[in-house]
């Protein structure tokens, strides 16, 4: 069986505000670093094991990911870098996720929409309207199945087959 093979990823992407001295998950597949332009995804994720979990799931399909540690850091890493969806928990210190949502909503451009994802263990009634309503685009729960996660970035990042604003179905 064949391995792929990780580069570091270079650059832009060490700035102390967008990244956590203790992930080493920042890493591409190498294909992708060679075509140059791996898709970009920013975690928006307090919780160092979900960071750790989302970030191995996502390089090891080819996305280049930058994990920021509350929504105050996601909104800032948002100004600084061009980003192609967002994954956002719920419940932060600094900034909850809603917060955060609505906040990159009023700063994006009107022809640029990113799509943002919550991502949260949170199922009470009502929270994935309150998300919707926040200006996020998709809610999936935790706890994180690779498969979902896949799927639903697919849906948003490739336009495989009709993408329903709410629930995504994983």
């Amino acid at each position: 069986s064949s391995r792929r093979r990780h580069t570091r990823l270079q650059g832009d992407w060490s700035s102390d505000v967008c990244s956590s001295d203790l992930l080493v998950e920042h890493q591409i597949a190498s294909e992708e670093l060679e075509r140059g332009n791996p898709r970009k995804i920013l975690v928006v994720e307090d919780n160092l094991l979900n960071q750790r979990l989302i970030s191995r799931i996502l390089t090891n399909h080819g996305y280049a990911v930058m994990v920021a540690e509350t929504g105050l850091k996601g909104v800032e890493c948002f100004q600084q870098e061009k980003f192609e969806l967002i994954l956002m928990d719920l419940m932060m210190p600094e900034m909850s996720g809603f917060e955060a949502a609505s906040r990159i909503r009023q700063l994006e451009s009107k022809d640029a929409h990113i799509p943002i994802i919550a991502v949260s263990a949170d199922r009470s009634e009502g929270v994935e309207l309150k998300c919707m309503n926040a200006g996020m685009d998709a809610y999936i729960s935790k706890p994180i199945h690779p498969k979902g996660l896949l799927k639903i970035l697919a849906q948003f990042l490739e336009g495989e087959n009709e993408v329903e604003i709410g629930r995504a179905h994983v």
